[in-house]
């Protein structure tokens, strides 16, 4: 809701309200994303979960990486899983 009613020009920045987690608008990471996939896409279940997907295989890759550097191969393939 806060990054389709940013992707619309609305900025809840400072306007908790009662349907506003205290912490949301601070995610600016996930907030301003997402907001910027939904005005290039539109409001869709995709939309919304492409960006924290794309993270999360970053995120295996990176500690698959690392972990292969600093100690082989067979140890990183269980982190990163």
């Amino acid at each position: 809701m806060l990054a389709n009613d940013l992707a619309k020009g609305y900025i809840h920045i400072g306007n908790y309200g009662t349907n506003f987690n205290v912490i949301s608008p601070f995610r600016f990471g996930t907030y301003v994303t997402s907001a910027f996939l939904i005005k290039i896409f539109g409001l869709s279940e995709w939309t919304l979960v492409a960006f924290p997907f794309f993270i999360s295989i970053v995120s295996c890759l990176l500690a698959y990486s690392l972990a292969a550097h600093f100690f082989g191969r067979l140890v990183s393939i269980l982190i990163a899983t």
